[in-house]
């Protein structure tokens, strides 16, 4: 968890100041940033496998639930990337804004599908303490977030003010 808080900082603080003057991230804050997301993808998965802080469910209906969720995140995920090319995704090519497909539902369709992702996986190994991580995943994107539409409003401007008013950041 430490490495995923460690690096998801050191990410911030370099995509801030490198999306404030250039518009894109580099190399370097990009793999930050994967960084930060696979330390909390295994923070998660060791909580849930451990059964850190137990839900009191059953077996069957977490495992349900979960799987509900998770694949549902999944397919979220899944569906946003393929809009999506690697190099955009990561803020490296940004000449288009994308409103169609998942976009119309969410602005931000791969942070949320990777949330239930995780919250499913909690469910699964009924752990409290994996749905907490997947929590705090949430609230550690929201800065990253706000970052990313400073930028996108600089960018795009009108077009992307009226895709915010039409569209909800998460939920």
């Amino acid at each position: 968890m430490l490495l995923y808080l460690g690096a998801g900082t050191i990410a911030y603080a370099r995509a801030r100041r490198e999306l404030m003057t250039q518009a894109s991230v580099s190399w370097p804050t990009f793999w930050a940033m994967c960084i930060a997301f696979v330390g909390c993808g295994a923070a998660t998965l060791i909580a849930a496998y451990m059964g850190d802080w137990p839900l009191s469910i059953s077996r069957g209906m977490a495992v349900a639930l979960g799987a509900i969720v998770a694949l549902f995140g999944l397919g979220l995920h899944v569906a946003a990337r393929a809009q999506f090319t690697f190099r955009r995704a990561w803020g490296l090519d940004v000449d288009r804004l994308v409103t169609t497909g998942v976009y119309r539902w969410t602005r931000n369709p791969q942070l949320l599908g990777w949330f239930c992702i995780y919250a499913g996986v909690g469910f699964i190994g009924r752990s409290g303490e994996a749905i907490l991580l997947a929590v705090i995943f949430v609230l550690g994107c929201i800065p990253w977030i706000k970052l990313e539409e400073r930028v996108l409003q600089r960018q795009f401007g009108e077009a992307f003010r009226e895709y915010c008013r039409k569209t909800p950041r998460l939920l």
